[in-house]
């Protein structure tokens, strides 16, 4: 794979399982990736060493979105199936440091899960991270949000438009974006007014400055919406399969999405225009991250690896 992939300069294995979700440590030297079943593996970002593991014995959930938050711990949805929790995990020791239970009222509506997959309404694509400890994150079509360390609800719970499975903080958490398959809202984060809404959605990433979301569809599609303006560009050459994964790298000037053509391709965000295909994997690709200096982005595929691809341009394989 490495032949078709000059950008790539390492390599890094779990247990020979799908890969299904990557984070980033803050200080940028750590790898933690879920790998379907669920297991989460850390390793060690320079060289691949296996630093420590989870098992799903210990998790007791279905498959989940992993982040990282400031203080080095690791989130992930956990306390059953369908999960009644958000679970946060010491990676140095290993082990469940805080269970933030999911309100009462979020529990009830999340319907079973199916033979060969979770609850079909779970939702919970990914966790919003936030200024002076918020944590939030979209379940059941509601919008849970905690105050950390203490763990108590920081706002009020509200429906979300669209049924939204992901969320966003921007402006210093004062507003919520909220993205579902069809629409995106922008809601006070406290009150959950909407304050604007636009009918398109899909998997998708904020920028930095919180101004520009960048969505991926099932056809392969890649938007760019302007919160601001409500303007959409649809870019061209994109992706041949659906979209899997969006990111931004931390300058706001780049951003990745990866996708089920194997494929990750760098966008320049100020002219919506592909600066750079990588190729490299043998099947799709469900998980990126980017470290938190902007060099590196790792991706996750049901090839059962991850590489690891240099995005300065200034190192080769290792």
């Amino acid at each position: 794979a490495l032949l078709r992939a000059p950008s790539a300069i390492r390599t890094l294995h779990g247990d020979a399982q799908r890969v299904s979700t990557i984070a980033v440590s803050p200080n940028g030297r750590t790898v933690a990736l879920e790998d379907n079943v669920p297991n989460i593996f850390f390793l060690n970002a320079a060289t691949g060493a296996r630093l420590g593991e989870m098992p799903s014995s210990m998790l007791g959930a279905p498959p989940s979105a992993i982040a990282y938050l400031a203080d080095g711990r690791l989130a992930f949805l956990g306390g059953g199936n369908p999960p009644s929790e958000v679970d946060l995990i010491d990676p140095a020791r290993r082990r469940i440091a805080q269970r933030l239970v999911l309100p009462r009222v979020v529990r009830a509506a999340i319907q079973a899960p199916t033979q060969f997959s979770g609850s079909p309404n779970l939702g919970a694509l990914n966790f919003a991270v936030g200024p002076r400890g918020l944590l939030g994150v979209a379940v059941a079509g509601y919008a849970v949000q905690w105050a950390l360390p203490q763990g108590q609800l920081a706002a009020r719970l509200f429906r979300l438009p669209g049924n939204a499975s992901s969320v966003f903080y921007r402006f210093n958490g004062r507003q919520l974006v909220a993205v579902g398959s069809g629409e995106t809202a922008v809601l006070d984060a406290r009150s959950g007014r909407v304050l604007r809404s636009y009918k398109v959605g899909g998997v998708a990433a904020l920028s930095p400055d919180g101004r520009t979301l960048v969505l991926g569809d099932t056809q392969g599609r890649v938007r760019f919406l302007n919160l601001e303006s409500g303007a959409i560009t649809t870019a061209v050459a994109a992706h041949t399969g659906g979209v899997d994964g969006v990111g931004f790298t931390p300058d706001g000037r780049s951003v990745v999405t990866s996708g089920e053509d194997g494929k990750s391709l760098v966008w320049d965000l100020a002219t919506h225009q592909v600066r750079t295909s990588l190729v490299g994997h043998a099947g799709p690709v469900r998980g990126q991250a980017i470290s938190p200096d902007g060099s590196t982005l790792y991706t996750g595929s049901f090839d059962t690896t991850i590489l690891a691809w240099d995005l300065s341009g200034k190192r080769g394989f290792i």
